[in-house]
């Protein structure tokens, strides 16, 4: 649902929570309205309450994601599918979780496939892999 289509909404309401939900601050808004801070405030709740975003009892405090999912139509719970790699990578976390105490082959493989995995999430994101770069490891120093 597009912003100007949230049903029941004035167009001050409109207003403010498209600006509040875009990272507007309470007072960014109403020096661009020309407003009360607390004019705001009473327009943003207002707008809140009638798109059913939960506005705290006493408080003022309006959830600016929440906000935003209900102004166009979508949850903020919603998350993209995982990708191929990304499923096999965690399925290889998950045998380093259970390997992990041993210290044998398990973990080795589990860790190698997890390595293998990760570059494959680069290559499907179409990300430059990093180059690997070792850090200097710290040199222990005996006291004589």
């Amino acid at each position: 649902m597009a912003v100007r289509d949230a049903p029941g909404l004035t167009r001050g309401e409109r207003h403010v929570a498209r600006l509040y939900a875009t990272g507007h601050t309470h007072g960014e808004i109403a020096e661009v309205r020309g407003t009360q801070e607390a004019t705001v405030s009473a327009l943003l709740c207002r707008a809140a309450r009638k798109l059913g975003v939960p506005v705290p009892e006493g408080n003022l405090a309006v959830d600016s994601q929440a906000l935003a999912g209900a102004l166009t139509g979508s949850s903020r719970n919603e998350e993209p599918p995982l990708t191929p790699a990304q499923k096999l990578y965690l399925q290889a976390f998950d045998r380093y979780l259970a390997a992990w105490r041993n210290d044998g082959e398990d973990e080795r493989r589990a860790r190698l496939e997890m390595r293998y995995m990760l570059g494959a999430m680069y290559l499907e994101a179409r990300v430059p892999m990093p180059s690997r770069v070792s850090a200097p490891r710290p040199q222990l120093r005996v006291a004589a």
